[in-house]
């Protein structure tokens, strides 16, 4: 996959005050360098099933955002109405489309 991809994949994030995207602030594994240290970052799989109206909470957490992406991909299977990716902090960091773009290859 292209740079280009995984640009348009992520959305920004927040880190001390700062726009941060993946590679330029976030690793591999969720975590942002900051004056303070290290903070890892964990991310959590959303959906709301085809047939209910209700948005279920995978209990897993990821510190990998893209292991998120993979488990994502494979939720897509259950045919959900909407699935995305958030930090703990509730932030949108991959949305509906952008797993679906993934999973088609992108």
């Amino acid at each position: 996959m292209d740079r280009n991809f995984w640009n348009r994949l992520f959305v920004p994030v927040q880190c001390h005050g700062e726009s941060k995207s993946d590679g330029a602030g976030v690793s591999n594994k969720g975590q942002h360098a900051g004056s303070e240290g290290v903070i890892t970052v964990l991310y959590i799989i959303k959906w709301i099933p085809k047939d209910q109206d209700v948005i279920i909470d995978r209990t897993k957490r990821y510190d990998d955002p893209s292991e998120a992406l993979a488990v994502a991909r494979n939720l897509l299977q259950l045919n959900p109405k909407k699935i995305w990716i958030e930090d703990e902090k509730g932030v949108l960091h991959t949305d509906h489309d952008a797993i679906l773009e993934y999973a088609r290859g992108g």
